[in-house]
């Protein structure tokens, strides 16, 4: 019983400052470091908010040069390949329209030949039925 009794009396001691009012210079003086307290939180929010943007414009800013890069590289890369695909496209078009020009220039001297030949056969058909006439003829 003697333990409680002691207890009771050593948790009132206690609690007793707590019991006390805040007078209005108490009152004020909180406001005052509060506002202080404050001030100075949004100072330091403020400049690391500073920091921060600055921080992050730097990095946009250097990963806007690295896609541009990036870009200029891809850039050339399609240059290059556009400019072989036009060189497949001609090579393709000179081993289809080669052999058939060529082929069209063998027709025509097929034709020629064979126009000579007609010609010569002609010729031969002639000087059979006439032979006087072309050995009287030559020098």
């Amino acid at each position: 019983m003697k333990t409680i009794l002691v207890l009771s009396i050593l948790f009132s001691l206690i609690a007793l400052p707590a019991l006390g009012e805040l007078t209005p210079q108490d009152l004020e003086k909180i406001r005052q470091i509060v506002n202080d307290s404050e001030t100075r939180m949004k100072e330091v929010v403020k400049s690391e908010i500073t920091a921060s943007e600055t921080r992050m414009k730097e990095y946009i800013t250097q990963e806007i040069k690295t896609v541009n890069a990036k870009i200029e590289g891809q850039e050339k890369r399609l240059s290059q390949i556009f400019w072989l695909v036009i060189a497949l496209i001609g090579l393709i078009a000179a081993a289809i329209g080669l052999p058939h020009l060529q082929n069209r220039k063998d027709q025509t001297q097929e034709k020629q030949i064979e126009e000579l030949k007609q010609e010569i056969r002609q010729e031969l058909a002639e000087l059979k039925q006439h032979p006087a006439r072309s050995t009287g003829t030559q020098l």
